[in-house]
């Protein structure tokens, strides 16, 4: 996902052109980055010095804490985004499916078909089980969804909750898990007690 971002800015000529998105630029390319990534080559992606990226880095630093999450610097490594798995989620949520414009050309070419079979799926869960849902708890849940088989088709998953046995008696959690076979079977995966 890091490289189909790299490569859609470039070769639509998609380049940040003042600093606000440059800071969602960059903030978007260390969420997907698995590794480090060097500050020239950020710099150099952006065609920006790199006295302007360090003064745009300063701005993501301040916007990552919101969500707790910090930028690790590596000498000769570069930079990584540090932080809790559901604290990365809700960045990755906000900064790829939040109402910027900008990242609808970034998500991969198949968001829009993922978006609409999971909703179809919850639909129909929805209806069976006479459950309701605002709109805005809808789209909520479908983004949550894609984010979650992402990052784990990445291995990357949230932890244990310690209050499971409490949650596990819920009938959201019965509901979950009917949504979670299905996801299972639709997307050939297997969620972890955790994710559900």
């Amino acid at each position: 996902l890091s490289q189909t971002i790299k490569d859609i800015n470039l070769n639509k000529k998609t380049i940040p052109n003042d600093s606000e998105e440059r800071v969602h630029y960059i903030i978007q390319r260390l969420l997907v980055s698995h590794d480090y990534i060097k500050a020239e080559q950020l710099a150099d992606e952006m065609f920006i010095s790199r006295s302007t990226f360090d003064h745009d880095l300063l701005k993501v630093k301040e916007k990552l804490e919101y969500f707790e999450l910090e930028i690790v610097s590596k000498p000769a490594y570069g930079l990584k985004i540090n932080g809790a798995e559901m604290r990365l989620r809700s960045a990755i949520s906000l900064y790829f499916y939040g109402a910027n414009t900008y990242s609808d050309i970034i998500i991969e070419r198949d968001k829009e078909s993922i978006y609409n079979e999971i909703s179809d799926i919850l639909l129909v869960l929805m209806h069976d089980h006479n459950f309701r849902l605002t709109d805005l708890g809808f789209k909520n849940l479908v983004t949550h969804i894609i984010i979650t088989l992402i990052r784990m088709k990445d291995n990357y998953y949230v932890p244990q909750p310690g209050n499971i046995k409490e949650l596990a008696q819920s009938e959201a959690y019965d509901l979950a898990n009917v949504l979670c076979d299905q996801l299972e079977i639709k997307y050939k995966t297997k969620l972890p007690e955790s994710e559900r």
